[in-house]
C-alpha cells in the first residue's frame, strides 16, 4: 500500500512538472480536475491506476520516462475510442520496458493510434497471419481485387504498409483452333502481361501491429 502511495506521488509530481511548462495541458488538466469533463477525468484515473500497477518509483528518476508519462496522459485522455485507449496502454508498456527511450517512437505510435480509422484497423488485422497480401491482380483479363483493397491501400498513408505494383511480361506460345477441331500451338510466341499489386508491412507497421496483438 505504501509503495502505491509513493508511485502515485511520483506520478502526480511528474504531471505537476509537465503542467508547469505546458500551459495547454494545464488548461486541459484544470478542466478535468474541476469536473468540466467527467469522462476525461475517469480516463485520467484509469491511466493513473494502470501506471501504478505497472511501473516502479525508480523509473520516475529517468527524465525521458517522465516525458513519456506526460505524452501518454495526453494521448489517453483525448482518445474517445476504448479499443484505441487499450492500444495506448500497450504502447506505453513497450516504452516503459525499452532500454533506449530516446529512440522509442512514442509520439509516432500515439499519433498513428489517433489517426487510424476503424476500417483501417480491420484491414491492418489482416496482416496478423501474413506480412504480405495480394491487393489486386490482372492476368489475361482475369481480375481480382481484395474486398478490403481500399482500406489496405490507405494504410500506406500512415506508414504501416508499402504497396507495390509488380508487372511481369512472359512469352507464351500462341494457340489456335477450337474445341470441335482441337487446339494446337502455332509455334509463335506472344507476350502476356501480368500485373499484381502487393501490400507488405513496414517495420513500423510490424511494431504497431504488435501492440494490437497484445490487447
Amino acid at each position: 500500500m505504501d509503495g502505491i502511495k509513493i508511485v502515485k506521488g511520483a506520478v502526480s509530481g511528474a504531471v505537476d512538472a509537465l503542467l508547469s511548462v505546458n500551459p495547454a495541458m494545464a488548461v486541459a488538466w484544470g478542466a478535468i480536475k474541476g469536473g468540466v469533463a467527467e469522462a476525461r477525468g475517469e480516463r485520467a484515473v484509469e491511466l493513473l491506476t494502470f501506471i501504478e500497477q505497472n511501473c516502479t518509483v525508480v523509473q520516475f528518476n529517468d527524465p525521458s520516462f517522465v516525458d513519456g508519462v506526460g505524452l501518454t496522459f495526453e494521448a489517453y485522455i483525448r482518445e474517445r475510442n476504448k479499443q484505441k485507449r487499450q492500444t495506448v496502454k500497450q504502447i506505453f508498456l513497450g516504452f516503459a520496458d525499452a532500454k533506449d527511450k530516446e529512440r522509442f517512437q512514442l509520439e509516432r505510435l500515439y499519433e498513428t493510434t489517433k489517426l487510424i480509422s476503424n476500417e483501417q484497423l480491420v484491414a491492418l488485422n489482416l496482416f496478423k497471419d501474413s506480412n504480405g497480401l495480394e491487393v489486386s491482380s490482372d492476368d489475361r483479363g482475369k481480375t481480382f481485387e481484395h474486398d478490403l483493397a481500399e482500406g489496405i491501400r490507405s494504410l500506406s498513408s500512415l506508414g504501416l504498409v508499402n504497396v507495390d505494383l509488380h508487372v511481369e511480361v512472359e512469352a507464351e506460345e500462341e494457340m489456335e483452333g477450337d474445341m470441335e477441331d482441337g487446339i494446337h500451338g502455332t509455334g509463335r510466341l506472344v507476350p502476356i502481361l501480368r500485373k499484381s499489386e502487393y501490400a507488405e508491412l513496414t517495420s513500423f507497421g510490424e511494431e504497431f501491429l504488435s501492440y494490437l496483438d497484445k490487447e
